[in-house]
């Protein structure tokens, strides 16, 4: 028959094997446990919640042991085929190390177009088994809208640099050329790269200001050699970024409309000696004819019956001169009105 003492051996000894005794290892471990597993479960979520790709890769065969629910997401994929795949047979481009680096690549996606993505690659240590941690951020849209962005600036240089205006962009507190095209280079005799860094004041006839912003004005610039060649500029603030301001200048060569508007001008002082010589030309043949007539009247012969006849018909060409000098003088006053 037992007595009271072997019934609480028992006792001790059963809340041991259950874990429950006083000095239980596993009763005081429990809720240290628990505590670790609901901060991993916490972290596990945060992770499957992520916009980001998270891979952990076994150093020594490079296969994947774990990813995050975004990472199997977004490669279409479920976790079971994401798990023991050889992490580099997921990327499209091939030769890359699982060494600490930042690299941008492509995923392989099932029935899609690849993924890229901006990748991070550290090494870690785990109960120690080397591994890598890879974090991946989808770049897919940022690179469409990168290339989106570059073909509206190479449409735009294309469409500039063949423009026939000459264009410089400014930097409106130094002075200094930013950017040029093709026109200016050639008008100036410079190659673009040569423009980069010259200040607008390189560029102007010395004693000249330089062209105010948000005018158009004619003045003066310096050819490589020294040559001076007119020209209309037009400076016009542009707004780059949120913020930052250039002058944009666009320069017209007027070479040509100078050289016309020269001749333009010679043509109407010539025309105007022109008219002059016909107001004067009457008087200088009538004076003489008059002299003829009263020779050929005092003579009173037959012959200076026909002399007075042709005399009648130069003044009556004289007469057609005047009235040419007339329309010719309206032709030069419409001339200088509208040219």
């Amino acid at each position: 028959m037992s007595g009271p003492s072997d019934q609480t051996d028992r006792d001790r000894l059963r809340e041991s094997i259950l874990g429950l005794g006083e000095h239980s290892t596993r009763k005081s471990h429990y809720p240290e446990l628990q505590r670790r597993l609901e901060e991993l479960e916490r972290f596990r979520f945060l992770l499957d919640r992520s916009n980001d790709l998270f891979f952990l890769i076994r150093e020594d065969d490079g296969l994947v042991i774990d990813a995050n629910a975004s990472a199997c997401a977004r490669l279409g994929l479920s976790a079971r085929e994401v798990i023991g795949l050889r992490f580099v047979d997921l990327l499209v481009e091939s030769g890359i190390a699982l060494v600490e680096q930042t690299v941008s690549v492509r995923f392989r996606r099932s029935g899609d177009d690849p993924l890229w993505v901006e990748m991070t690659m550290q090494r870690a240590r785990f109960s120690g088994e080397g591994y890598v941690v890879v974090v991946a951020r989808d770049v897919t849209e940022r690179n469409r809208i990168l290339e989106a962005l570059t073909e509206s600036e190479n449409r735009y240089r294309g469409v500039v640099q063949q423009v026939t205006d000459g264009i410089l962009i400014v930097d409106p507190g130094e002075g200094g050329i930013e950017d040029s095209n093709r026109a200016v280079a050639d008008l100036l005799g410079y190659t673009q790269f040569a423009l980069l860094g010259l200040h607008m004041r390189d560029l102007v006839v010395p004693g000249q200001p330089l062209p105010p912003e948000g005018t158009t004005t004619e003045c003066q610039f310096l050819r490589s050699d020294g040559t001076p060649v007119p020209v209309e500029v037009t400076v016009t603030p542009i707004i780059i970024g949120e913020e930052r301001v250039v002058n944009c200048y666009v320069i017209r060569d007027i070479s040509t409309r100078r050289e016309l508007e020269r001749i333009r001008r010679e043509a109407h002082e010539q025309l105007q000696q022109n008219i002059l010589q016909f107001a004067t030309l009457g008087d200088h043949i009538r004076n003489p004819l008059a002299v003829i007539v009263g020779l050929a009247d005092l003579l009173g012969t037959p012959d200076a019956e026909r002399i007075i006849e042709q005399a009648r018909e130069i003044d009556r060409i004289v007469d057609q001169l005047d009235r040419g000098w007339l329309e010719s003088e309206k032709v030069r006053s419409f001339l200088r009105k509208y040219t």
